[in-house]
């Protein structure tokens, strides 16, 4: 089973499901269909060859299912894991929901999956380090979120590079979090629901001195000048690729040595 990832330029959260029977299948789509508002920030489905995917619901009591779902999860580090059971929870790894489904649950569920990469993590009390990079990665996309945590953590550590990250999922919370801490690095979205991602820049630069690389899907030169209007330091496509990335942290990295000699 192959899924292409194309998180970072895409807003829906993508759900599909490894060995669900039928029954379960035609109980989550019935709760799509009773809330409307779910359609906003997800879409469900079976798995298809080609296809994304951002979380998988997954048949625990199916050996085969749990198979499938281990031999994806060595590709696709960043896809998260619903186990789904008869029984009781049967390891501390994976979000494990129990049968029989319902409708209220299902949504605190989503959204808390969801939304818990941008909950304050113990990283945002600590302060800046001259060995150490702050990052703050602010989008209104779970998927996007999830796809920068993966490649940071993975960049950092394929060039012995010591960061921690926090997120935020709008401009507005970017704003409350820099008034209460320090960072050196923002990745910042552009096209953003409430404050876009210029003005949010404007306002971090207000607020504190850092290096703020803009992400955005348009790249046109008069984009480009929006951003370094607002005050970005970098504006790069998206999807942003390994070497971009990388650049960003080096020069951040290389900003703070040259600031503390």
């Amino acid at each position: 089973m192959k899924l292409v990832n194309t998180q970072t330029v895409k807003k829906h959260t993508r759900i599909f499901h490894i060995g669900l029977p039928a029954r379960d299948v035609l109980v989550v789509q019935s709760m799509f269909r009773a809330q409307p508002a779910l359609a906003e920030c997800y879409v469900f489905g079976d798995t298809v060859m080609g296809d994304f995917v951002d979380l998988l619901f997954v048949n625990a009591d199916d050996p085969v299912a749990v198979g499938a779902w281990q031999t994806l999860s060595k590709e696709r580090p960043e896809v998260v894991a619903i186990m789904v059971s008869d029984g009781e929870r049967k390891s501390a790894r994976h979000v494990w929901v129990q049968r029989p489904l319902d409708f209220r649950n299902f949504s605190l569920l989503l959204d808390a999956i969801t939304s818990a990469d941008i909950s304050r993590s113990a990283a945002s009390a600590l302060p800046l380090s001259p060995d150490r990079i702050k990052v703050l990665v602010v989008d209104d996309s779970f998927p996007a979120r999830q796809f920068m945590k993966l490649k940071l953590e993975q960049i950092a550590r394929d060039n012995s590079m010591k960061i921690v990250v926090d997120f935020a999922d709008s401009g507005e919370r970017a704003v409350e979090i820099v008034k209460d801490a320090d960072y050196d690095l923002v990745f910042l979205d552009v096209e953003m629901k409430g404050m876009d991602g210029y003005e949010t820049c404007r306002q971090l630069k207000e607020l504190r001195r850092m290096r703020v690389t803009m992400l955005s899907g348009r790249a046109l030169a008069a984009d480009f000048q929006a951003g370094r209007a607002a005050g970005c330091d970098n504006y790069i496509a998206k999807p942003p690729g390994d070497m971009d990335i990388r650049t960003v942290l080096m020069l951040t990295s290389f900003k703070k040595m040259i600031h503390n000699k």
